[in-house]
């Protein structure tokens, strides 16, 4: 059984799992400044869902969605790894709309990001991995508790965020999954939201995130740091 594409019903969503085309003549006929919606969905079931993160594939023929779909039944081909669990990849065809292949993962999917020979970064409860271009493959992981983010560069290294309950941490590490650098907030008021890695300029790790200087005071940051670590 697979997905196939049906009108958008908004009377029980929970009984959605398939993207919905909108016609093209219910779209408002004066200028706008509105994304046209060439398809929609409802996903999962009776369970408590969650859809976290999305990423196009390098060909732009997938839509790859990451979060946690217990009991949904998408159709095409299904995947176990790494013991498998609720953690749930999604892969659609952009074309048809179809979804192709389910993925599960150990723990509920919070980020994903896919680099540009194809490989997914994935950040899942209670860990990171990096799979193949179909997410079939497991090419390197690590347990890591309260990962938050993750991001890859186009040669492979990863960036990931850990949101603790005390000073933040960031990652890098290489294409094999070998840690090559650790950053620490410092305080427990500073907070890292998000990460990038770019191969470009030497290399570079960017992070974002806040300050909490009191009760109602948060102050924005960026930070860089270069692959050596200054």
């Amino acid at each position: 059984m697979t997905t196939t594409i049906n009108k958008l019903d908004d009377s029980n969503p929970q009984s959605q799992n398939s993207f919905s085309s909108v016609a093209k003549n219910s779209f408002p006929k004066s200028p706008t400044n509105n994304l046209d919606v060439s398809a929609a969905t409802y996903l999962g079931g009776k369970d408590d869902d969650f859809t976290n993160a999305v990423d196009i594939s390098v060909d732009g023929n997938f839509v790859i969605v990451g979060g946690s779909l217990k009991n949904a039944n998408l159709g095409g081909e299904e995947t176990e790894l790494l013991g498998g669990g609720d953690g749930t990849i999604v892969r659609y065809n952009a074309q048809t709309n179809e979804a192709v292949a389910t993925t599960h993962l150990p723990g509920k999917i919070l980020d994903l990001e896919v680099s540009k020979n194809g490989d997914i970064a994935v950040a899942y409860e209670g860990g990171i991995a990096v799979l193949n271009a179909d997410a079939t493959e497991v090419k390197w992981s690590k347990s890591l508790s309260d990962v938050a983010r993750i991001a890859i560069s186009d040669n492979g290294k990863v960036g990931v965020v850990r949101d603790s309950q005390g000073d933040d941490q960031a990652y890098l590490y290489d294409s094999n999954g070998k840690q090559l650098k650790e950053w620490s907030t410092n305080s427990d008021r500073r907070h890292f939201q998000d990460i990038a890695v770019t191969d470009q300029n030497g290399g570079m790790v960017i992070a974002t995130g806040y300050e909490q200087k009191d009760g109602n005071l948060q102050v924005a940051f960026t930070q860089a740091w270069s692959y050596k670590g200054k």
